[in-house]
């Protein structure tokens, strides 16, 4: 089936559907709240290669289902990523979002994983980027808050940020009481 948004696509969707998001902007924001995977047109490819025209998020994606997986997109301007549920996928993504979003426990700009005991992450292959501006203290790109069993590989994540001021801030990826097996591999 064919539809004019995102959004329309995962109303029609049931666990277990794949979602093809054609080139181009979508500026809606989303809840996933059913088991899908959405694919981009660079899905399989690193956020850091060489891509094809993109399917660009520009507003908040929240994830709420467990099993979802995010393959191939890229995330700009209010694009962030804020996750809500175990056994979630983030692969061959390429953020670089201006805007930061509020979490229950951490205010932050990029991926953040928000709410108690979420467990089985995996963010691979993903290009992460947010310059940061006078006004921010600090821009993270991935940050965490009470998750266990995590993987982090193959990405390459850059980072400025200053202080009001004006001293710099660099962070990548930061963790908050959080537990369990941790594998960062491949990290550049």
């Amino acid at each position: 089936y064919a539809y004019a948004t995102i959004a329309e696509a995962l109303a029609a969707a049931v666990d277990g559907s794949e979602i093809v998001v054609f080139a181009g902007t979508y500026a809606e924001e989303l809840t996933i709240d059913k088991a899908v995977t959405i694919y981009g047109p660079n899905h399989g490819v690193h956020g850091n290669a060489e891509r094809a025209e993109e399917a660009i998020i520009t507003s908040l994606v929240t994830i709420t289902a467990n099993g979802v997986t995010i393959d191939g997109v890229k995330f700009l301007e209010n694009g962030n990523i804020k996750v809500s549920a175990n056994n979630t996928v983030i692969t061959n993504i390429y953020m670089m979002p201006e805007k930061t979003i509020a979490g229950n426990t951490i205010n932050r700009q990029g991926t953040i994983v928000d709410g108690a005991n979420i467990s089985d992450l995996v963010i691979s292959n993903s290009y992460f980027n947010a310059p940061g501006d006078v006004n921010t203290y600090t821009k993270e790109f991935i940050a965490f808050n009470n998750l266990t069993n995590f993987t982090l590989d193959n990405n390459y994540i850059t980072n400025r940020a200053t202080t009001v001021s004006g001293s710099s801030s660099y962070e990548g990826a930061r963790f908050y009481t959080s537990a369990g097996v941790y594998n960062i591999t491949n990290k550049k």
